[in-house]
């Protein structure tokens, strides 16, 4: 027994021991660490800069950019290419725009960032203040046109860009950047500006919409002598796809029958409610589409059914209801017109949403079996209130 409390006891002073000699090297530890260096290099940078001590801002970032290594950062794009505006270093900047390609990108996400600090917003806010500086030293380089004309375009992008978040000055940019394209089509720098400078956007491919209705059916044909119009009340769901559109819509009419109809054991009588219920897959084209209107004509297919109303009729008339009751498949055609109530549009990405009233005529043809020995069509307009939105996507 006592030799095993001696065994634990002097294990516990190796831990111990152990544990206080880690702690002693952590504590007693003299080395600074790259982040470290970073951080202290960056802030020293800063002040050189904003003492317009360029010789040494250009020293001390060359040594930064020398200790950075594979697992560490000193600055940020935007940063660095800031300061070699600064320092006048044209032929590193156009090839560090070069150089950023896919595997770059990675490799600048996977590495160790730079702490935060001031030394960005300085830089750009100064930039800001002696933009024309820097623009007529550029033109005045010993470069050639293309590399000037690329160079004071990415200069005026870094500045007073929003990166793709719109409003005008990214307008007049992308006029910038479409003029430089049109005078050097073979840029080598044509994937750049139309990835990272030129930024407009548009309405997206996929919208949705919800629609809520009134209005009137009238029937043709033999279905008038049996039936009187009908007032409906609906829902439909809007998809849209670019110009093509797709509606899923219920239509429920109400109305009365002008004749008796005779079943097993009953006569349903004239001036009973019955239900004229269409369903439709309806898809539409738009045709016309501006701040004030939208008209698109549409085709359906769908189901069509008149029975008595379930406002009248009880669970277990389900029987007789079968017998006077009609459906069949039903093609209709129409058009619809909206009138815009109000865009709500983003002016950064082009987003939208609209509040509508929508037009919409349809004449509905159903195919009714010889069981039934009825003909006619439908003819409706209603009237309804709906919301749409649409995403927004990059067009360049």
């Amino acid at each position: 027994m006592k030799i095993a409390m001696a065994t634990i006891f002097v294990a516990m002073q190796i831990i111990f021991a152990q544990s206080d000699s880690i702690e002693t090297k952590i504590l007693n530890h003299s080395f600074h660490s790259k982040s470290e260096i970073i951080a202290k290099g960056r802030s020293l940078l800063l002040e050189k800069f904003l003492n317009n001590e360029l010789n040494e801002v250009k020293e001390i970032k060359n040594y930064l950019k020398n200790i950075e290594g594979e697992n560490y950062m000193a600055f940020y794009h935007i940063e660095y290419r800031l300061i070699l505006y600064w320092t006048n270093e044209y032929e590193e900047l156009l090839n560090n725009v070069k150089a950023l390609d896919s595997v770059a990108t990675e490799k600048y996400y996977s590495r160790i960032h730079p702490l935060g600090d001031a030394l960005g917003l300085q830089l750009k806010n100064k930039s800001k203040q002696n933009a024309q500086k820097i623009l007529e030293q550029i033109q005045n380089a010993a470069i050639d046109a293309e590399a000037k004309g690329f160079l004071q375009l990415n200069f005026e992008a870094i500045i007073n860009g929003a990166r793709g978040m719109g409003g005008a000055f990214q307008d007049s940019l992308n006029v910038l950047a479409d003029n430089f394209l049109k005078t050097y089509p073979k840029t080598e720098h044509k994937d750049y500006i139309r990835k990272y400078i030129r930024f407009k956007y548009g309405p997206g491919n996929w919208g949705f919409g919800l629609e809520f209705f009134s209005g009137y059916g009238i029937f043709t044909g033999e279905l008038s002598d049996s039936y009187t119009n009908n007032i409906p009340f609906g829902a439909g769901f809007d998809i849209y796809y670019k110009k093509f559109e797709f509606y899923p819509r219920v239509y429920a009419g109400f109305n009365k029958t002008k004749k008796d109809f005779a079943y097993s054991t009953g006569v349903y009588r004239k001036g009973r409610l019955v239900e004229t219920i269409l369903g439709e897959a309806s898809f539409g084209y738009v045709v016309l589409d501006n701040d004030n209107f939208k008209i698109s004509p549409f085709f359906s297919i769908g189901k069509m059914s008149i029975e008595p109303s379930s406002l009248v009729t009880k669970a277990e008339d389900e029987e007789w209801i079968k017998e006077i009751s009609m459906d069949a498949f039903a093609y209709v055609m129409g058009l619809n017109l909206n009138l815009k109530l109000g865009r709500i549009k983003d002016p950064y990405s082009n987003a939208e949403a609209d509040n509508f009233l929508r037009l919409r005529y349809g004449y509905a043809m159903p195919n009714f079996s010889k069981k039934y020995d009825v003909s006619g069509n439908m003819h409706f307009i209603t009237i309804g209130w709906g919301f749409f939105l649409r995403g927004s996507k990059r067009e360049y």
